[in-house]
């Protein structure tokens, strides 16, 4: 797999970028629609399943789950792992580089837009729940739509690195975690 992605970064972080753009358009429309009031609940409740049902979220879950699979051995190693992820994906390739370093940022970016795909829907329905937009019948069943686990523990990491590396603090992305966490934690009720 590495291989193809080697050969094929270029295709692969268009497409990625591409996906992110529909998927914007679809939050902005949907935001858009919220606004005038237009969009019921089970449109919009429907509207965010077809969304997390999309190919391109199965992909980005599968990739990280993979990747929590490899690097999730306890709390300090998967703390560690995505620091060494976020280090490698915003390291300069103009500094030096070779082909070895080259394939490892292409990896690691593939990563990063796979974990941007899953953490912007998660935080979108966070979104849309703190501002009142689901009654709790609907807060229920997205409980048990989504990967949660999976993203309060390998992408919760992996945003937390990032977010300290671009912003040396990570505390907006701890901030974040901890609110989906009081929604969709395994303590949520």
């Amino acid at each position: 797999m590495i291989t193809w992605l080697n050969a094929n970064a270029g295709a692969v972080t268009a497409f990625a970028t591409l996906v992110l753009v529909g998927l914007t358009a679809v939050y902005v429309y949907l935001t858009h629609r919220i606004a005038e009031g237009q969009l019921s609940q089970a449109e919009l409740f429907r509207a965010l399943i077809t969304e997390y049902s999309q190919p391109e979220m199965s992909d980005a879950l599968e990739t990280l789950d993979q990747w929590g699979r490899e690097h999730d051995e306890g709390d300090e190693a998967l703390r560690e792992a995505a620091q060494s992820w976020a280090a490698r994906l915003n390291y300069d390739l103009s500094i030096q580089t070779d082909a070895d370093t080259e394939a490892q940022h292409d990896e690691d970016a593939y990563l990063n837009s796979q974990r941007r795909l899953v953490a912007h829907w998660h935080q979108k329905v966070v979104v849309f729940v703190k501002h009142g937009l689901f009654n709790s019948m609907f807060v229920a069943d997205l409980r048990h739509w989504g990967s949660w686990r999976l993203v309060l523990r390998i992408v919760r990491a992996l945003d937390i690195a990032h977010t300290e590396l671009l912003h040396n603090s990570p505390d907006r992305a701890i901030r974040a975690y901890d609110e989906m966490a009081r929604y969709f934690g395994p303590n949520a009720s």
